[in-house]
């Protein structure tokens, strides 16, 4: 299966829920409800919850206890949550029956928590939900190829291993994308602004960019520790693998304070995770 045809069996088999795609058009316009967003959003359960956890999160910030959707969506910002919106349908589209769908997830948000937490480090604490959204949604390209060619994709990335630079060798032999140039394309089908699409893709090296390599693959480094404490491992062999994918980035940012702020953010997008499937 290859370029355009695969683009276009993915769109088909992973279209944004219907209620996401309300929510994106209520906050494009000038004048926006709040109520009637609100409303549209507790159309799907599954979104109005993760808004309010997102909404109630460490991830965000929040310090005070947000109760209603109405909240909510004053707490996150009109602007943020348009392109939440987004990403939130995105990944509920891009959902599968496949055992690696929910890992990759659960790594979309441990990245995207890290990006949060480190922009700010490389100078990009305007950016920061920016840099939040491209993390969330850094490794939509491979949930879309996993929707799309199952198995065959998941033995493709068993014989790539932890070796990024493998596996878009293997993608792009096999499909003729790899998966972060793949990604940049559906999220630009899908109206995501090119600040995103751009530190997905991550041809252009600018720190937007190298901070979402970086996450993508510390997300991945972090998962594939066994049941270890965060605590336990950041001076072992994590802290050492973080820091020597921090140097494939590169990150102008302090390799240690790196490895700490890392650990913190992936811990708290695991309580995170932790709250979602508990519900």
């Amino acid at each position: 299966m290859r370029a355009p045809k695969l683009r276009e069996r993915i769109q088909t088999l992973c279209p944004v829920p219907a209620t996401a795609q309300r929510v994106i058009e209520l906050t494009s316009r000038d004048t926006s409800d709040i109520r009637e967003i609100a409303e549209a959003i507790a159309l799907d359960a599954s979104i109005a919850a993760e808004l309010m956890r997102l909404a109630n999160s460490a991830l965000l910030g929040r310090r005070r206890k947000v109760d209603t959707l109405e909240q909510a969506v004053v707490s996150v910002g009109l602007r943020e949550l348009h392109e939440m919106a987004t990403a939130m349908g995105m990944l509920a589209a891009f959902a599968s029956d496949h055992e690696l769908s929910r890992g990759f997830h659960q790594r979309s948000l441990s990245a995207g928590s890290i990006a949060r937490h480190v922009a700010p480090e490389i100078g990009l604490r305007q950016q920061r939900s920016v840099a939040f959204l491209a993390g969330l949604l850094s490794e939509v390209g491979a949930m879309g190829l996993l929707a799309a060619d199952g198995e065959e994709y998941a033995e493709l990335l068993d014989e790539a291993g932890s070796d990024f630079d493998r596996r878009a060798k293997l993608e792009i032999a096999r499909y003729g994308w790899s998966s972060p140039a793949l990604g940049a394309a559906l999220l630009e089908d899908n109206g995501l602004p090119p600040s995103i699409t751009e530190a997905v893709r991550g041809e252009i090296i600018d720190p937007a960019a190298a901070l979402t390599s970086y996450v993508r693959r510390a997300a991945a480094a972090i998962e594939a520790v066994d049941d270890e404490s965060y605590d336990a491992i950041a001076e072992g062999s994590i802290g050492d693998r973080l820091e020597a994918i921090a140097a494939e980035s590169e990150l102008e940012v302090d390799r240690l304070q790196l490895v700490l702020l890392t650990l913190e953010a992936a811990g708290v997008a695991d309580e995170l995770w932790r709250e979602r499937v508990a519900c």
